[in-house]
């Protein structure tokens, strides 16, 4: 599997929940699980009533468009380090959490992007975003960034 003390992770907050589905190494796909230990201290992040990992086709959240931390701050010169087959795991990997989250039933979500551990530090922005922006090739969910989603 993957090493979670490594690893950007996606926590998706919802009014309902999402169908839990297990992360399979002979058969990689988005998975979704409920909190476990630690994971725990995200929920004050969160308004809405439900929150739940959401894993990419790795099992951690490293598949899906991301930037990271460079010395505690967002990178500065718009390079996000990311070469071409790993942009199109990432397109697959939005694909899927875009079908994933229009098939709750639409209206409004919480997504919060950190590193493995990083469950209590202060978030750096808000952003308020529409769902199909998530597919654009130029979005990158950011560490510490919480996202305000809605369905369109």
């Amino acid at each position: 599997m993957y090493d979670a003390d490594m690893c950007f992770m996606l926590f998706v907050g919802t009014d309902k929940p999402l169908p839990l589905k297990e992360w399979r190494r002979d058969a990689p796909d988005i998975c979704v699980r409920s909190l476990s230990g630690d994971e725990e201290r995200i929920k004050p992040h969160f308004s809405k009533p439900l929150v739940q990992y959401v894993g990419s086709t790795a099992g951690c959240g490293c598949d899906f468009p991301h930037w990271i931390l460079f010395n505690g701050e967002p990178p500065a010169d718009g390079f996000d380090g990311r070469e071409e087959d790993q942009k199109q795991t990432n397109t697959e990997n939005a694909k899927r959490l875009v079908r994933l989250l229009r098939g709750n039933g639409g209206g409004s979500f919480e997504i919060y992007g950190v590193w493995a551990g990083n469950w209590s530090k202060p978030q750096l922005d808000q952003k308020y975003i529409q769902l199909d922006e998530v597919l654009s090739p130029s979005f990158l969910f950011g560490e510490q960034v919480f996202y305000r989603v809605k369905a369109s």
